[in-house]
């Protein structure tokens, strides 16, 4: 065992995770402004980098990740499922829900606009829309779903159902158990889905994304760990090593082919391991260089508004793609891209301040009256 580095906690222990939402969520946005609106363009060499643009699906694993880590917070000093389970699921259920759910309707509202005006509008599939209300539509893909970017809050929010049970294996058989545990049924749900599902379906649903969760959770309890072993002690080489095997993974078999949407469980798992890897190692050395960036002013103040970015990106998007398109307002296409972007971003503040952030305001009275009680 060796002597543990002092953790930094409070405000400053969180603003990097602020950052890293930030990260993954520009990542998403990014991704679907480039698709949608320069339509994947072939990029020269010398800004290679920005291929990873097109690895978008890789932002949601991290999302994953950190999701896990930050609900395991309050259990590394309370040594216990804090708070109970269905206090837990209160608070998950008000800061998640009424956002997805405001999200879904101005989404339905756009595509009945449409209808009125399009020539050829998108048809209502009214079980689309009950699948999206029951938080399930990414298990049904097939149909014309009026926000169909919102299956990946459906699954995280899905797994926040087993989050008492893993935090109940966690404290009773410890962070390598978990994460084998994880690592196993991770690997049978997606073996199962990949037989008895469509591949679409498997590849929305997303089993593997159990281990990843998992994973975060492992992070966060070595992350605070009053001393670690030399293996933990390593976890930044582990994070490089992983990041190198994506690196080369992914130009070896692009993530767009057929092939390389199969080794998605692979390449997702391989993000995960670095993610979870590379958090502990930003947590337990807080002059790190990668945290004091993710610590950066501008990425903390996005990571406030991420869970908006995500929500509304997309509603923006698409809508300045056929005002784009349609009228001919802009002839160049990454003008476009940067309006689009800046669209998104100021749209996203606003939804922020309007909707979701008094629903934050009410689960901090929540939390409030339950620590009183």
């Amino acid at each position: 065992m060796t002597k543990a580095t002092k953790i930094q906690t409070g405000q400053n222990h969180l603003e990097y995770l602020d950052g890293l939402r930030a990260v993954a969520a520009l990542w998403v946005m990014l991704y679907h402004a480039y698709l949608i609106l320069l339509g994947s363009p072939d990029i020269p060499w010398y800004l290679g980098f920005l291929d990873w643009i097109r690895h978008g699906h890789f932002a949601v694993g991290l999302f994953i990740v950190i999701s896990g880590f930050c609900l395991t917070l309050p259990i590394t000093k309370k040594k216990t499922m804090y708070p109970q389970p269905k206090i837990f699921y209160l608070r998950r259920a008000i800061r998640i829900l009424p956002p997805l759910y405001i999200t879904l309707i101005v989404a339905i509202l756009f595509q009945f606009t449409y209808q009125i005006f399009s020539k050829n509008p998108p048809q209502t599939d009214i079980l689309a829309i009950i699948y999206s209300i029951f938080l399930i539509q990414d298990i049904f893909p097939n149909r014309s779903y009026p926000a169909q970017w919102l299956w990946t809050v459906n699954l995280e929010f899905r797994l926040y159902l087993f989050f008492p049970l893993i935090i109940h294996l966690l404290l009773t058989r410890g962070p390598y158990i978990l994460v084998l545990v994880g690592f196993i049924i991770g690997g049978i749900l997606t073996k199962f889905c990949a037989f008895y599902a469509s591949y679409d379906s498997w590849e929305l649903c997303s089993p593997w994304y159990f281990f990843l969760f998992t994973l975060g959770i492992y992070s966060c309890w070595v992350s605070h760990k009053p001393e670690i072993n030399s293996f933990e002690e390593k976890s930044h080489l582990l994070c490089i090593f992983t990041i190198m095997s994506l690196i080369i993974l992914c130009q070896m078999i692009p993530i767009s082919s057929k092939m390389g949407k199969i080794l998605l469980p692979v390449s997702d798992s391989l993000l995960g391991i670095a993610t979870a890897s590379g958090m502990i190692a930003i947590s337990r050395n807080k002059s790190n260089v990668f945290r004091r960036f993710l610590k950066s002013k501008l990425l903390t103040n996005l990571g406030k508004i991420s869970f908006s970015l995500y929500l509304v990106h997309l509603i923006f998007i698409f809508n300045f793609q056929t005002l784009y398109r349609n009228q001919h307002i802009i002839d160049n296409k990454y003008i476009a891209f940067c309006i689009s972007v800046s669209g998104c971003l100021l749209l996203a503040l606003i939804f922020f301040k309007t909707v979701e952030e008094p629903f934050i305001s009410l689960l901090s009275k929540l939390k409030s009256r339950t620590v009183q009680e």
